[in-house]
């Protein structure tokens, strides 16, 4: 769910798709579990260009953009869930590749990813209706 913070932020905060996002936090690690619905969440962005490969050029961050939005895990959790049944989509599965999730990185190969074990790599919102 934490490819989704951008999308949560980025509709709270009513910016565009140029805010990109700089960092998110649990504000709570120590009080509630990682899947407590209570623990609250920060998100930080800005705006900034990105350079010809794509990586965001953070030292032209545009002034006066860096902004900031906080949730429980609870609402993020309802928000993921609408945004499910609004586009179709899986939420375990990355923006960039559909149908496959996040397994983990290593120096030598970077992201590692496999099919989604939620969706079988369909990319589709388990329980949500596709017609």
């Amino acid at each position: 769910m934490a490819n989704l913070y951008l999308e949560h932020a980025r509709e709270a905060l009513g910016v565009g798709e140029d805010w990109v996002m700089m960092s998110w936090t649990s504000l709570d690690v120590k009080k509630y579990e990682v899947d407590d619905p209570r623990r609250r969440l920060k998100v930080t962005g800005c705006v900034a260009p990105r350079l010809d490969d794509g990586r965001v050029a953070w030292e032209y961050e545009v002034p006066g953009t860096r902004k900031s939005v906080t949730w429980t895990g609870g609402e993020h959790d309802a928000w993921v869930l609408a945004w499910e049944h609004r586009t179709g989509k899986c939420s375990s599965c990355s923006p960039a590749h559909p149908g496959q999730e996040y397994m983990g990185w290593t120096a030598a190969e970077g992201i590692l990813l496999r099919k989604c074990q939620r969706c079988n790599g369909t990319n589709q919102a388990p329980g949500v209706d596709h017609a």
